[in-house]
């Protein structure tokens, strides 16, 4: 890359939701203190689409990576990549993606910080409900619960499936 090229970032974040749009945010806030930087990015969900890297000229990734084809492209492209909440499976040492850098949030925390926030308020009741097959929300559920469940409780958990196909 020549000096006065500026860096060229795969942003594979989902728009859909406020945590990604965050993580965008900040990601363009950064890089206008130490850019600039070119961006690739598409408006969307969890399934992301996945640029020719080589061909845009890309010199590193941020993704959340969350289908077999994101892997594929992501470790095929041998490029430096950050990496958005890893699942246990990817984390393992035998994983290639456990190699990578990674940005995750604190899942465990937050769940049980609504936890308490609702048994302060003394309910009879709780649910939990979360979007099925997402790191960050399996792990929420997992903390919510232990923590009701801890102060003498039966949560519920209700999972919104993910969807199947894509919108029209």
């Amino acid at each position: 890359m020549a000096k006065h090229d500026n860096p060229r970032v795969a942003l594979l974040i989902e728009t859909a939701r406020d945590y990604g749009r965050g993580l965008l945010r900040g990601i363009v806030r950064y890089s206008r203190l130490h850019g600039p930087w070119s961006f690739y990015i598409t408006p969307g969900d969890f399934e992301q689409v996945v640029p020719k890297m080589q061909h845009w000229g890309c010199t590193g990734i941020i993704a959340r990576i969350a289908t077999p084809q994101v892997v594929r492209a992501v470790l095929d492209c041998r490029l430096p990549t950050i990496a958005l909440d890893l699942a246990e499976s990817q984390l393992q040492p035998s994983n290639p993606l456990s190699k990578l850098s990674e940005i995750a949030s604190d899942s465990y925390r937050a769940a049980q910080m609504a936890a308490e926030h609702l048994l302060e308020r003394k309910f009879l009741h709780y649910a939990f409900v979360g979007t099925a097959g997402h790191v960050w929300s399996d792990r929420r559920q997992t903390s919510f619960c232990e923590r009701i469940i801890a102060a003498g409780y039966q949560p519920h958990a209700y999972s919104v499936p993910r969807r199947t196909r894509k919108r029209a």
